[in-house]
């Protein structure tokens, strides 16, 4: 069902799982549920910010490039999520003169925030020029680094702020791969037009992107305020990976078929975009479906092989309702939430 293309994306989006997976693993063994729990607290918060300043301007650019001005939209993009990083950082500093948070905590936020603008968007663009092997490899890198530069900062004390410090810089370094596809593009090739198009086209994803990190992170905000960082901890590793085993064959979906239905929907082949659309519709059905049975029957055997128990008890219950919630996930990420790209109705994805 996939194209070379698509088993690149999934062999990368496997290998990056993998690491992604070992990651939780390692640092969840390291930190314990405390510490743990406060990196997941801080990476709840830089969701939000991250879904209401820079993550919409991605799928924006998605909705709208043109291969023939390339350039001129790459360009544009740049300098649009300069404008929602520099907004971002405004607003964190406004909190911590107000003194919601430590200045600390919100330098992590800022800093994950960066990190996943620039690697995202890079990786954004490098996937739209057909360029798998650079967005490959920033995958496997990404991967990498964050196991690498986590577990170092864990190590030399870094706790869980140091820890979202290493992963914003895992998130940069691993952007260059896909960064270096459009090298030879300047700030200068941006134009006002391209800019207008953009930001008139994906208005409503920056309500949608931020609405919809307040609704996956709440959980943990709401955790962490009433029960705490030791509860927060258990609940934010299990679910983390269940999640990431259903985005491994999600994204190498999208990846590979959407894009390509998308190229063939710029060329004008509205049939052969249909036809793979259906073909990614099939295939995350199937991934939802039979990754949700597989987790009900085997979630917490297979859990309890690879966490520590004080982390997989406390959360046996939950794994049959994360397993049914993630299906739902994929479908809404993985399909409907793409399909919205071939239309002129991005307020579609607010809704």
């Amino acid at each position: 069902m996939l194209n070379t293309s698509g088993l690149l994306y999934l062999s990368a989006r496997a290998m990056s799982a993998a690491g992604n997976l070992l990651a939780v693993i390692i640092f969840s063994r390291m930190a314990g549920p405390a510490e743990y729990g406060h990196y997941v607290f801080i990476y709840a918060w830089a969701l939000i910010a991250y879904g209401f300043s820079a993550q919409w301007m991605r799928f924006a650019y998605f909705g709208v490039y043109h291969l023939d001005r390339f350039g001129e939209y790459i360009a544009s993009l740049a300098r649009l999520l300069a404008a929602g990083l520099a907004m971002a950082a405004l607003v964190l500093l406004g909190i911590g003169l107000f003194g919601l948070f430590e200045p600390s905590f919100l330098v992590a936020v800022f800093a994950l925030v960066c990190g996943m603008a620039i690697y995202e968007a890079a990786f954004e663009v490098a996937r739209t020029l057909l360029n798998a092997r650079g967005a490959s490899l920033a995958m496997i890198l990404r991967a990498v680094l964050t196991v690498g530069f986590g577990s170092l900062a864990l190590h030399l004390g870094g706790g869980a702020r140091g820890l979202a410090l290493a992963i914003a810089l895992a998130h940069i370094i691993a952007a260059i791969p896909a960064l270096a596809t459009f090298s030879q593009v300047r700030w200068r090739h941006s134009s006002r037009a391209a800019a207008l198009h953009i930001v008139s086209y994906g208005w409503p994803l920056l309500l949608s992107f931020g609405v919809t990190a307040v609704g996956q992170s709440i959980d943990r905000l709401l955790l962490a305020h009433y029960l705490g960082m030791e509860t927060l901890g258990p609940y934010g590793v299990v679910a983390d990976m269940l999640r990431q085993s259903f985005v491994v064959v999600g994204e190498a979906i999208i990846l590979a078929l959407v894009t390509v239905a998308k190229t063939q929907a710029n060329r004008g082949d509205r049939e052969g975009a249909a036809q793979t659309l259906q073909k990614a519709f099939n295939a995350c059905l199937a991934a939802a479906t039979f990754g949700a049975a597989f987790f009900i029957v085997f979630g917490d055997a297979l859990l309890r092989l690879v966490l520590q128990s004080e982390f997989v008890a406390p959360m046996h219950d939950l794994i049959p309702i994360f397993a049914i919630a993630f299906a739902f996930v994929t479908m809404r990420n993985f399909y409907f939430a793409q399909v919205i790209y071939f239309t002129t109705a991005s307020y579609l994805e607010l809704v």
